[in-house]
């Protein structure tokens, strides 16, 4: 249990959210297809491109990370969520570097004399 927790958590952490525009796009759709895939939902192409064009004009831009929105959209259930965080494949497609991000956290916790 405690795994699945930290790799939800983990997940939650990340966004798909570091490309830009078309290339941006079509890394969205990769990652949609491994999820919705490794989660055992079938859907077509045109349904995840309507997907990921709602996800990156109406959504993206207030910060929501891409997983939590596509697990929403096709309405999976705790279990499934799990499973999927859980999975390689799905972890490798929503977890990106964010180096600046890092930056921060390592010099918050030098400054507090943690590292």
């Amino acid at each position: 249990m405690w795994a699945d927790h930290s790799a939800e958590e983990a997940a939650r952490g990340t966004r798909c959210n570091n490309f830009a525009g078309t290339d941006h796009r079509e890394e969205l759709k990769v990652a949609a297809r491994t999820i919705l895939w490794n989660c055992g939902v079938q859907w077509g192409p045109n349904r995840i491109n309507r997907l990921v064009v709602r996800f990156s004009e109406r959504v993206e831009r207030n910060n929501f990370n891409f997983f939590d929105f596509l697990a929403n959209a096709v309405q999976l259930h705790a279990d499934q969520r799990r499973r999927a965080l859980a999975d390689p494949d799905v972890q490798r497609v929503i977890t990106y570097a964010d180096p600046t991000g890092e930056t921060a956290v390592r010099n918050v916790l030098h400054q507090r004399g943690e590292s």
